[in-house]
């Protein structure tokens, strides 16, 4: 009998087999023998009728016939009482759990249904000192074991899952739910019975549940983002789509991005090679289309290598047939995956694909994927004769635990992932295990959420913060606001350390002396959480985009001597970086499905609906057609980069 890391007392199934065939044969060995003779019938249907009573300790003679009987017999006591001591201890275990849930655990984590992601995302929380609850309705969920393991609590859902467990997890007093099957239908499901349970049980001291769905069908991301992801009425709930592809892309895009390896200041393309093609690739791209934008360069070129090439071009020009104004993409069939007698290439194609800046290497296979970043480090090193030069990222899914076992095997230069990685310049990038980290996936507090925030705050005191305040306070005066934006741009040359809190802090003590409003009121409807708190996910995502591309942008300023970073340097160079910064967010826009079109009214209301519903937006156009007034909004944000670069120093 063993018992798992806070589970139940368990015995192999095939031991009670073998132990139930033992007292059976024992049985009929002893009644053979104590049965032989003329004075005893022997009777193969009664044996088996005493051997069966054996498990219910019935008819147990107090002076065994024989030592085979005996041992028969007290091996069919033990089944009997090894039985009856799971069931009470199942059933004791069950009561001083739910007693530890309701005494210990409040903004907890609670995960539904166990999964290879939701396996991974429930070790880390715990890890990280998170308490979690993953309810899973599968008694034999071969990943129960592992999570609890490492401290996570699973409760069992006998009848799926359903009002009563979901109160078993204390759910109503969680702060996050993550749910993460392996089917959508099930995810969005299971998402509305959280949130109608949440509103049943709702009361003034809870705190906001936040509801993490992950979603992998692209078509469910966008609608969900679009039109379902809006904070619901009365503070109760927030549901939030997720996806590991499109996190792992964006994850991978801002460790190796390409500015950092594309050679600007020579001639030639300036290109980089996604090698295979997969959900995370295709996300990969739309990176590239969104952010890999630089001052004075033509479009990125990006080789997409692949058994399909010409097939996942197609699919992805069906999806995105805007991209081709922001990137080239070139399909390259694949012949073998390892590279061998690629001379069957064309001698452009060879030389153009070996002159890469960088090279990303998806699929679905930790081994043939580090196999084939290998490979193609062979095909290189045939072309270039450099060994490491170029970098080359795989992409892991994680299938296996080939990597860790890399990292454990050792030779004299260290272990081979060390070898590989600072020898041969092959990265490895997890692409569960390098996301789904409590500070990306729950607290939302990595630097470029961070940015995010005081970008959108910048923007609403620039556009929104007049009728908030009229809104909300009643103050119609728009005098109030005269400055504070401005103020908000001094603040990296005042202060040495800049963060949100100074910003925020700013911010609202002037408005509190201005207006007379009380602080603690102004923060309840203006602090920087409750004005980002307000957006939908799409715009959120927006401004983390923006936040993202911030790391472009100072190396591009650098690169063209806009340094150090000043509001007069900016002014200087904005001619040559205002297009930049337009063609980003119009490629930004593209991937979040607008059209451009025109508004035939100023209200409010009915812009808004165009905006945020139907997605159409006027500035859809090049820069250069833009008015003096919309081109402003674009420098804007390079106006803010001595604060975003405060935060960035303050943060490193």
């Amino acid at each position: 009998m063993s018992a798992t890391p806070g589970g139940s007392p368990k015995i192999k199934p095939v031991y009670i087999i073998a132990l139930v065939i033992l007292v059976f044969v024992l049985s009929f060995v002893g009644h053979i023998q104590y049965l032989h003779g003329p004075e005893h019938h022997f009777s193969v249907w009664g044996v088996l009728y005493a051997t069966t009573l054996f498990f219910f300790l019935h008819h147990a003679d107090p002076e065994p016939h024989n030592t085979l009987i005996l041992i028969a017999e007290l091996l069919a006591m033990f089944l009997f009482l090894a039985g009856i001591f799971a069931f009470v201890f199942k059933g004791l275990r069950k009561t001083w759990l739910l007693q530890r849930i309701k005494k210990q655990y409040k903004g907890h984590v609670v995960i539904l249904h166990l999964s290879k992601l939701t396996k991974q995302i429930a070790i880390m929380l715990a890890k990280a000192g998170y308490k979690v609850i993953a309810i899973e309705p599968h008694a034999d969920n071969h990943f129960i074991e592992a999570v609890e393991k490492a401290g996570v609590i699973v409760l069992l859902g006998e009848h799926g899952i359903d009002s009563h467990v979901l109160a078993d997890a204390r759910l109503q007093v969680a702060a996050t739910c993550i749910i993460a099957h392996d089917n959508d239908e099930v995810n969005m499901a299971l998402a509305s019975q959280v949130a109608q349970f949440k509103k049943a049980h709702v009361s003034n001291a809870d705190s906001l549940l936040k509801i993490l769905v992950h979603v992998q069908g692209a078509d469910n991301v966008d609608l969900l983002k679009d039109f379902f992801d809006v904070q619901q009425e009365g503070n109760v709930y927030d549901i939030e789509t997720f996806n590991i592809h499109q996190m792992g892309a964006a994850k991978l895009y801002d460790l190796f991005p390409p500015h950092q390896y594309l050679q600007f200041e020579k001639e030639g393309e300036k290109s980089i090679a996604v090698i295979g093609f997969n959900a995370t690739a295709e996300r990969f791209l739309l990176e590239q289309v969104i952010l890999s934008h630089y001052p004075e360069m033509e479009n990125i070129k990006v080789y997409v290598i692949d058994e399909n090439a010409d097939t996942a071009f197609h699919q992805f020009n069906f999806l995105y047939p805007f991209h081709k104004e922001y990137i080239d993409i070139i399909p390259v069939k694949l012949i073998n995956r390892s590279f061998f007698a690629h001379f069957s290439w064309n001698k452009d194609t060879i030389e153009k694909i070996s002159k890469v800046r960088a090279v990303y290497i998806f699929g679905e296979s930790d081994a043939a994927l580090v196999n084939m970043a290998n490979s193609f480090r062979q095909f290189l090193y045939t072309q270039t004769r450099q060994v490491a030069q170029v970098p080359i990222v795989v992409c892991l899914p994680e299938d296996t635990g080939v990597l860790d076992l890399m990292e454990t095997t050792q030779n004299t230069q260290g272990g081979l992932q060390q070898l590989f990685t600072e020898r041969l310049n092959i990265q490895y990038f997890k692409r569960i295990s390098d996301v789904c980290t409590p500070q990306h996936l729950l607290e939302h507090r990595a630097f470029t959420d961070r940015q995010a925030y005081v970008l959108n705050y910048y923007y609403a005191l620039l556009y929104d913060f007049e009728h908030l305040l009229q809104q909300h306070f009643s103050i119609t005066d728009g005098a109030v606001m005269k400055g504070i934006a401005d103020s908000v741009l001094q603040l990296p040359y005042e202060q040495n350390n800049v963060s949100e809190a100074s910003v925020e802090k700013l911010v609202l003590e002037q408005l509190a002396q201005r207006t007379g409003v009380p602080y603690g009121k102004l923060y309840e409807r203006l602090s920087i959480m409750a004005l980002w708190q307000r957006l939908s996910n799409r715009k959120k995502d927006s401004n983390r985009y923006a936040a993202r591309h911030i790391a472009v942008k100072l190396h591009s300023l650098q690169r063209i001597g806009c340094w150090p970073i000043s509001k007069e340097n900016l002014i200087t160079y904005y001619p040559r970086l205002a297009p930049l910064e337009h063609k980003r967010w119009c490629a930004e826009k593209m991937v979040f499905n607008f059209k451009f079109g025109h508004y035939n009214t100023n209200e409010r209301s009915e812009k808004a609906l165009l905006k945020d519903v139907l997605k159409i937006h006027d500035q859809l156009i090049p820069y250069d057609h833009l008015t003096e007034e919309e081109k402003r909004k674009d420098l804007n944000i390079f106006l803010m980069l001595p604060l975003m670069y405060g935060l960035q120093k303050v943060s490193s």
